[in-house]
């Protein structure tokens, strides 16, 4: 799936919007940070038409293998156990990525590798290390069946700094979502694993559907005792297995309960774990394409200076 792109700036650079600067720099001198939670339409079509404008590159998503050990309804690229294409030789990747200048190369600049399931491919620590090797920041996005505790070890010290693993609901609705059982224990094992683990900047995201909906306050019970601080909301974009799948689509009245109930655990706040919770919404009918709805970080300690900030989370391949 294609992911979304996720605004993200210091709240005392809304002058630099205005003024036509370009807002994906941290300013060093300040502390705070936060997310556009509540911009008037006139301010995030400046903030979004700067962006487009400046157009840097943040993210480079290496789509590593097309192979999956599980069979998810919600597919894009219909991956399977036994691919019919051939992974793309790491040696033909790091020949892409030496491409890039490094006098035009951002700050920061993050390599993001998905699949299918990247923990499948053999040389996967082999590749975190290349990256790392070249100056880069890389992360991953993956479903933790294979993410055990050997596995957690290997990738920390091939230089992973970031990682976001799927859970898409309780266990009876993950499996169905997944088509393999037992894949929901795996997934909490994976996020428990990453959540313990001080300098990795770690979430867990979640595609909403018409099974899991009613599900999301448990779920959100669930993630809160896992020690887990980033939890990202979706919905489903109609290409691949999902196109033709009525269960992965909300309805509008389903989807403005879903923002209620985002609303609602913002209103909350003070989270003992300090859960923060962002949606990432698609298309709905009749009204558009649909912003991203970015929810706020609640406490200032949260922001946790002690993480590498230069390794950010991939916005969204799940």
């Amino acid at each position: 799936m294609q992911p979304f792109h996720t605004a993200k700036i210091n709240v005392f650079n809304y002058y630099n919007i205005l003024l036509g600067k370009s807002c994906t720099k941290r300013c060093k001198n300040l502390k705070t940070e936060g997310y556009i939670c509540s911009m008037n339409p006139f301010l995030f079509r400046l903030f979004r038409d700067n962006e487009i404008k400046v157009h840097e590159l943040n993210y480079l998503f290496w789509e590593c293998t097309t192979r999956c050990n599980l069979r998810c309804r919600h597919c894009g690229s219909d991956c399977s156990v036994q691919s019919r294409e051939k992974d793309m030789p790491l040696e033909d990747f790091l020949k892409a990525l030496d491409t890039i200048p490094k006098e035009h190369r951002p700050k920061p600049f993050t390599v993001v590798l998905t699949g299918g399931e990247p923990l499948l491919r053999p040389d996967i620590v082999k590749a975190g290390l290349e990256i790392c090797r070249r100056g880069f920041g890389w992360s991953m996005v993956s479903n933790g069946w294979f993410y055990d505790a050997a596995m957690h070890q290997r990738l920390k010290d091939a230089g992973m700094g970031a990682i976001t693993i799927s859970l898409d609901g309780l266990e009876d609705t993950h499996d169905w979502m997944r088509g393999v059982p037992g894949s929901y224990f795996r997934a909490l094992r994976a996020i428990k694993l990453v959540a313990s683990e001080p300098l990795l900047n770690a979430d867990v995201v979640t595609c909403v559907n018409k099974r899991n909906l009613a599900q999301l306050p448990e779920l959100h019970l669930v993630l809160s005792t896992t020690g887990i601080k980033q939890w990202r909301l979706f919905t489903v974009i109609p290409i691949g297995r999902a196109a033709q799948d009525p269960e992965m689509h909300l309805s509008d009245e389903e989807f403005v309960s879903l923002m209620e109930f985002i609303k609602a655990r913002r209103e909350e706040g003070g989270h003992e774990n300090n859960l923060q919770l962002r949606g990432l919404p698609g298309p709905i009918r009749g009204a558009g394409p649909r912003r991203p709805l970015l929810l706020p970080r609640r406490r200032e300690h949260s922001l946790r200076p002690h993480r590498r900030p230069h390794l950010r989370l991939p916005q969204h391949r799940p």
